[in-house]
């Protein structure tokens, strides 16, 4: 864990795994743990370095050419940028986690297996943001 604090307490990805979740019948995969994790313990620093991060200005094109593409979605070439932009949102916005850095959006998915650490299929998240730090 290179350049991490040694004082973090992590458990590796190779204690995880990613399998069907039994919550429910419409449930997805989900991340589980192969050990027990005590509470407040990072999982998977290892692989942090590893993430797809969608900029601030890389954002706001997207989110612009959706917007265009939506509206002129029957325009040649429309409906396929409308497409391919819906499936890069959808992707960011159900296995990832959008955050404002500076008054603007950018969003991170997690690579591999952590990228179900924060998903819920019915809406739900289980990873959060800690604010008040001075």
């Amino acid at each position: 864990l290179s350049g991490l604090s040694p004082q973090l307490s992590n458990t590796p990805v190779s204690d995880l795994s990613v399998g069907k979740s039994t919550v429910g019948e419409y449930s997805g995969r989900g991340l589980f743990a192969a050990k027990d994790i005590q509470e407040g313990v990072s999982i998977g620093l290892e692989k942090k370095s590893l993430s797809y991060f969608i900029l601030p200005s890389t954002h706001q094109i997207i989110e612009e050419m959706y917007y265009w593409a939506e509206e002129n979605y029957d325009e040649a070439y429309a409906s396929e940028v409308y497409d391919s932009i819906s499936a890069v949102e959808a992707f960011s916005i159900g296995y990832g986690f959008w955050s404002t850095l500076l008054g603007r959006t950018h969003s991170t998915v997690d690579s591999g297996a952590l990228m179900f650490c924060n998903h819920g299929c019915n809406g739900t998240y289980n990873f959060g943001v800690i604010t008040g730090f001075t």
